[in-house]
């Protein structure tokens, strides 16, 4: 049975971040590249209406999963001591109950 403990969360919470921040540059990049084609006349018309719109609506979309990403991220980090103490915890529990067990 695999073990978790403090190093393997903050291990999985620094690999979401670099997750976050590589989806957050493509994205990004995706919004920029839009919005200097439109300024510079690349997209004309209904097209570029609509494709500044779908950029702008991805984008919103990004801003509200990297949130809820980054919440999640940051309850980890700060409930690892806690998962942390409460395993020390429970074995010693276990280990005064086993203690405590006499055969007569």
């Amino acid at each position: 049975m695999a073990t978790v403990g403090a190093s393997e969360l903050m291990a999985f919470a620094a690999r979401m971040d670099e997750l976050s921040t590589r989806a957050q540059s493509v994205l990004q990049r995706y919004e920029d590249s839009n919005q200097q084609l439109s300024a510079t006349g690349g997209l004309n018309g209904q097209g570029g209406t609509m494709n500044l719109k779908t950029s702008a609506e991805v984008h919103e979309a990004q801003m509200k999963i990297q949130t809820n990403f980054q919440n999640l991220n940051d309850l980890v980090r700060q409930n690892t001591n806690k998962y942390t103490h409460m395993d020390e915890q429970n074995a010693h529990n276990i280990s005064s109950v086993a203690g405590a067990l006499r055969f007569q």
